[in-house]
């Protein structure tokens, strides 16, 4: 009895666990940018533009261990990491609440992303790599996309703030505005 115990733990034991291991979104950096509507008969609203830059990051074991039920190893990881930034925009009301405004939401992808997996070749020879052995690549594949994202975030930021996106974006999509002006938060508040 003891020994059937023993060897029923033995093979609870080896079974690998699979599934998802991480699946996140993070906010590496947050920016607001605030702008003076003016409209063709003087009224003026203001504006919030809020950067956002993220890193998604995704990785995943599948897959069973070996052991005398099932004799080949079959653990297999897989993981993509990414970065992007997303930008939303909100009308400000008097009281001072943002009220979104969807036509000025916007995703940007940055340059790198980064994914990885056990290769094919070594399913079939019977070879395996558990997602233990993709940790540091998956790290500083983080490392790279929160980088990118970051960078991405400057580059929209001081583009749009300079007038190229932004004033262009506002003119077409609010109607009758005049000018579109940058002010900070003290301006507003």
């Amino acid at each position: 009895m003891k020994r059937c115990l023993v060897l029923m733990l033995v093979l609870l034991a080896t079974t690998a666990y699979a599934g998802v291991r991480e699946d996140l979104i993070i906010s590496v950096k947050n920016v607001q940018e605030y702008y003076e509507l003016v409209y063709q008969n003087g009224r003026k609203d203001y504006f919030m533009f809020k950067y956002t830059a993220k890193v998604k990051s995704y990785m995943r074991q599948d897959g069973e261990s070996s052991s005398w039920k099932h004799p080949l190893d079959t653990r297999r990881c897989s993981y993509r990491v990414s970065g992007f930034v997303e930008r939303e925009g909100f009308f400000i009301t008097g009281a001072g609440e943002f009220v979104p405004f969807k036509p000025f939401s916007r995703n940007y992808t940055a340059k790198f992303s980064g994914s990885s997996g056990t290769d094919v070749l070594d399913y079939v020879v019977g070879g395996h790599k558990t997602c233990g052995h993709y940790l540091d690549s998956f790290r500083k594949n983080k490392k790279y996309a929160k980088d990118a994202a970051i960078g991405l975030l400057t580059q929209i930021r001081d583009s749009e703030k300079n007038g190229l996106e932004s004033r262009n974006d506002a003119k077409r999509t609010i109607k009758n505005v005049k000018e579109l002006n940058v002010v900070s938060k003290e301006d507003i508040f």
